[in-house]
């Protein structure tokens, strides 16, 4: 085998590289995946509020009360009875999961910075989006709207925009209010430092009760957002400047932040989301429920929207607690999912979760516009709803991509295996129990793999194929072998009946290599011998060549005293033994192997080395 027919085994186990916090040990995969599974969400959610039943007429002009047009920006007059509901089961809970989760990690990075560095890294990573999401992303967005009304002209848009006496943001007010809750989070942490370990170590009773959490959460989110949605109407929104936030659950989304950063404090893999926990085990049950929870409450809200009753205080109540309990039990629910089901990286959902914050910032400008040119259209709604969701997911996962390949936009907490200083990973002479135990953390954390095992390996040293080659095989992992000719002993200058040759580094550094009977040695080169004459190869060109060819084997490090040594060991590569004498090496350098291999040699539980 040449070298570069070698080089396409190592390329099979190549993994994409990843982006990782430094030193953020308290990353979780699967909550990961799912923060970026909520991103979908959203861009679902706004692909489908031009295609829904209730969406409001076209407004006259963007001054005109009321300005429908922030929440439906482009109304299409075909229609498809599926948006309503994904419309509405996503206003259920994605936003109260979303700061749910942006909680969980907090309190640690906190500790890990302290206050200044936690505010300064906040500011920069959702102030400076912020910032142009109202000042230019909102802007390009909200002119397809402002083309819809009818009216055109760049002067008359500014004009009418400037006269709003606001500056709408969009999507991006999820990102000024989590930065609001983050300050308060530092300023608690502050002045009360260990208030989010003692919250966290009240949830950890329920670990295995993940009931009576959903119950707690239900009634900490009812305190609050029951009287605010007395007060205000559900769909009342508050906004000054380029501030907007939801009235009557800012506080209800306040209490899921706080539960996620006493979560978080206590530790994620601890507590009620452990991924071996009663949570993740019975996350079919959560399904079950959620579905139920769900389409009980769409029929209550039809009932309260379509009979007189629904105006009375006592069912207002009725429906804000049904919102809460829906909103909890569809929440714990998608929790269940990822956490029992998402265990490793997977390429493409490692990029979608890389890339899902720039997803949420810019999805907003790609569907109003998708929404816009589509108008015209001679389709269904349901054929919109799927053309504008697949290419903005798509438009705005591949924008952001490339944006956060420049510098400037980067994020800047990357270490240097995202700066690509370090290309991939690999390790040296690990055993297996350490090998699996690194592979499975870097897989549960989203951590880039060791794509790579450094190790001994020889035609006299086989114990490599009891349980490392396997290994590799099985998590395609590729070896590099170091000192393939044993120690110098299959250089072909040791053999039956001769002395040791004068000139050799054997003899200094015999004592650090395993010991080989030389017996068994003497054997393997009598057949290395027999080869050489049949192939015209030297025995340590045929001993290099034997280890080119085994499995996982991607190359090996050789060592020369001069430069005719080294042409001679390259010259292993380019051509191959035959299978007759590949066999005939196996058979004499076979040995017995350790236990438990010798017994599971018996049942074929570990691949063989062919």
């Amino acid at each position: 085998m040449s070298l570069a027919q070698a080089v396409p085994s190592i390329s099979q186990v190549k993994v994409p590289l990843r982006a990782i916090s430094a030193p953020n040990a308290e990353y979780n995969i699967s909550v990961g995946y799912l923060r970026a599974s909520i991103a979908v969400l959203v861009v679902a959610h706004h692909t489908a509020l031009a295609y829904a039943a209730f969406a409001p007429p076209v407004a006259p002009s963007l001054t005109a009360p009321p300005r429908w047009w922030q929440a439906f920006p482009i109304v299409d007059s075909q229609k498809w009875a599926g948006a309503a509901t994904i419309v509405r089961f996503n206003d259920t809970f994605f936003m109260s999961l979303m700061f749910f989760i942006s909680g969980l990690f907090v309190w640690k990075s906190l500790q890990r910075k302290g206050t200044g560095a936690f505010m300064r890294d906040r500011s920069l990573r959702l102030g400076i989006p912020f910032v142009a999401s109202f000042a230019l992303l909102a802007p390009l967005a909200y002119y397809a709207a402002y083309l819809q009304i009818g009216q055109h002209g760049i002067g008359n848009f500014t004009h009418q925009w400037l006269s709003l006496g606001i500056l709408p943001a969009g999507p991006a007010w999820f990102v000024w209010l989590l930065l609001a809750f983050d300050f308060v989070a530092a300023e608690m942490y502050f002045s009360m430092p260990h208030w989010a370990e003692v919250a966290g170590r009240v949830f950890a009773r329920f670990a295995n009760k993940p009931v009576r959490f959903l119950g707690s959460l239900i009634v900490m989110s009812a305190a609050v957002y029951i009287p605010m949605a007395m007060k205000f109407s559900g769909l009342s929104w508050t906004q000054f400047g380029p501030f907007a936030f939801q009235t009557a659950r800012l506080l209800h989304y306040f209490v899921y932040f706080l539960t996620g950063v006493a979560l978080g404090a206590y530790g994620i893999e601890r507590g009620i989301l452990a991924s071996g926990g009663k949570l993740a085990r019975r996350s079919w049950l959560w399904w079950i429920a959620a579905i139920v929870v769900f389409l009980a409450s769409s029929a209550f809200f039809i009932i309260i929207l379509t009979t007189p009753m629904g105006a009375s205080t006592s069912w207002q109540i009725i429906a804000n607690l049904v919102f809460t309990i829906t909103c909890a039990t569809t929440s714990m629910a998608m929790l269940a999912l990822f956490v029992r089901f998402v265990k490793k990286s997977r390429g493409i959902f490692d990029s979608l979760r890389n890339n899902a914050y720039g997803i949420y910032l810019l999805h907003y400008i790609f569907v109003v516009w998708l929404q816009y040119a589509l108008l015209k259209a001679h389709l269904s709604g349901f054929s919109k709803l799927t053309i504008v969701f697949s290419a903005a997911l798509a438009l705005s996962w591949i924008t952001t991509a490339a944006l956060r390949r420049i510098p400037a936009v980067a994020p800047h907490r990357l270490t240097f295996c995202r700066d690509e200083t370090v290309r991939y990973i690999a390790c040296s002479n690990f055993s297996g129990w350490h090998l699996m135990k690194s592979l499975t953390i870097s897989d549960k954390f989203g951590w880039p793999r060791y794509i790579a095992h450094q190790a001994y390996y020889s035609l006299i040293g086989r114990d490599f194929e009891w349980e490392l080659m396997p290994l590799a095989l099985d998590q395609k992992v590729g070896t590099i072998v170091w000192s393939p000719l044993g120690w110098g002993r299959l250089t072909g200058k040791i053999r039956r009946g001769q002395p040791r040759p004068e000139v050799s580094r054997l003899p200094e550094t015999s004592y650090k290599s395993p010991p080989v009977q030389d017996e068994y040695l003497y054997k393997v080169v009598d057949v290395l011998d027999e080869i050489a004459r049949e192939s015209g190869k030297t025995i340590p060109q045929i001993a290099l060549n034997w280890l080119l060819q085994r499995p996982t084997v991607a190359s090996v490090i050789i060592g020369a005293r001069n430069e005719e040594q080294l042409r001679q060991n390259l010259a292993a590569f380019g051509w191959n033994l035959t299978a007759e004498q590949i066999a005939r090496l196996d058979a004499t350098s076979e040995m017995t192997p350790a236990y438990p291999y010798w017994h599971q040699r018996q049942f074929d539980r570990n691949p063989k080395p062919v």
